[in-house]
């Protein structure tokens, strides 16, 4: 059912689906104005933690992170789970190394690393609208 109560079937189910999330999921947020940025911070790094905040990370930092994720944890959008690439790190592991570092340095990152499947699940007992649906990554 759409939004205005009009039953649907085929393909205007699925671009009711992907309008009503495009709206929703793509909303811009308006904030009040902050007139005092600094009363939003409570604790503050001191100046060796900031400094450490800012090298360049390492191999072995990288590494670190990736082995920490458990191996169990859900693919990623790729299909590849963190056990993947730890079982082949010893061909990978400076090419993911060189991915990593690139973004620090960058800020920018390859849309399909980013990417987020995301499922719909029903917010009531019997859904029969879209808005019936909660999105969960």
């Amino acid at each position: 059912m759409n939004r205005e109560g009009e039953w649907l079937e085929g393909e205007d189910v699925y671009k009711e689906f992907v309008d009503y999330f495009k709206d929703f999921l793509g909303s811009d947020v308006t904030c009040g104005e902050i007139n005092q940025p600094n009363s939003l911070f409570f604790k503050k790094l001191d100046l060796a933690a900031a400094v450490e905040m800012i090298q360049v990370v390492s191999n072995e930092e990288i590494k670190a992170a990736l082995f920490d994720i458990d191996d169990d944890k859900s693919r990623g959008p790729d299909g590849y789970s963190a056990k993947f690439f730890k079982s082949m790190w010893s061909v990978i592991g400076e090419d993911f190394c060189l991915a990593v570092k690139e973004f620090f340095a960058s800020g920018k990152i390859l849309k399909e690393v980013n990417a987020t499947a995301i499922a719909l699940t029903p917010k009531v007992e019997s859904p029969g609208k879209v808005s019936d649906f909660r999105p969960i990554s």
